[in-house]
């Protein structure tokens, strides 16, 4: 379902003695990344996220991914037919942000082979008052 605003909804009942799947919340995050697998790489790298599933296609594209960062869900499908991507952001609570600013920016250059706009932006962010990590999902899925 598609909102005023343009937002899409996906609204389902899961089947089965609950109206949601098992470790899931009310509202979970769902990202249409051009491509999944640098993105859970990155979430897995930056904040220790754990696979919980994964549908690849035959021609390779991930149709549904899902990993878990801390207690909550962020699920995926990669873009691609009528699905385009769409820009997301996230808050991330961590007891130590500065601490897990330094980890997630050194983690992501030892691959990374230019600065990414995500660890600029962190750059940024860390002058004001406290650390935010944002993370756009088409910035990360490139």
């Amino acid at each position: 379902m598609k909102d005023l605003a343009g937002s899409l909804w996906y609204i389902s009942t899961a089947k089965g003695e609950n109206y949601k799947p098992q470790g899931l919340f009310d509202v979970n995050p769902y990202l249409h990344p051009q491509r999944a697998e640098p993105l859970i790489a990155f979430l897995k790298r930056a904040f220790e996220a754990e696979d919980i599933a994964k549908y690849v296609a035959p021609d390779g594209v991930v149709n549904h991914a899902a990993v878990r960062v801390g207690e909550s869900v962020i699920e995926m499908g990669e873009a691609h037919g009528k699905y385009e991507t769409m820009p997301a952001m996230f808050y991330l609570y961590v007891p130590d942000a500065d601490a897990k600013c330094d980890l997630s920016l050194a983690k992501d250059h030892k691959k990374a082979k230019d600065p990414c706009v995500f660890c600029r932006d962190i750059k940024r962010l860390r002058k004001s008052s406290r650390c935010h990590l944002l993370a756009p999902a088409l910035t990360l899925s490139r």
